[in-house]
């Protein structure tokens, strides 16, 4: 749940903040559609910031339950630090 939902927010900052070459299609459709996203309701550094918290909450699940993958550590912390 915590990743899922860390990936949609980073999806809803990058459509608010990234240019069309970064994304490679046209940015801000959230907006002219006025859908709340986490990026319009909370502001896209707060977004980052509960994606964020997101991934470690998720990250320390894996390690409460002694699962050791830094391949799925890594990939948590790539979804939200992609810029397209």
């Amino acid at each position: 749940e915590d990743i899922g939902c860390a990936f949609q927010i980073a999806d809803d900052v990058l459509d608010a903040s990234a240019s069309s070459a970064e994304l490679g299609k046209t940015p801000g459709k959230d907006a002219r559609q006025r859908k709340a996203t986490f990026a319009t309701v909370l502001g896209t550094d707060a977004a980052r910031a509960e994606a964020a918290r997101r991934v470690e909450r998720a990250v320390d699940r894996l390690h409460r339950v002694r699962l050791d993958s830094p391949l799925l550590e890594d990939l948590a912390h790539f979804m939200i630090s992609r810029r397209s």
